[in-house]
């Protein structure tokens, strides 16, 4: 699940993965529009929803 926050006048969608020694992390990815931030977050659900998500760098 991810979720938006704003800050500074920026959106950030805000998602936890698992890295490939197993840990738990936490990504923040800013966009300058909400509605950037909405499909980000709905493309991040969906792809973990069908297992075929991958951490952007």
């Amino acid at each position: 699940m991810a979720s938006i926050r704003e800050r500074n006048g920026k959106f950030n969608v805000i998602y936890s993965y698992t890295n490939e020694k197993g840990e738990r992390k936490q990504k923040w990815e800013t966009y300058e529009t909400k509605a950037e931030a909405k499909r980000r977050k709905k493309e991040i659900e969906y792809k973990k929803e069908m297992g075929s998500f991958v951490v952007r760098k």
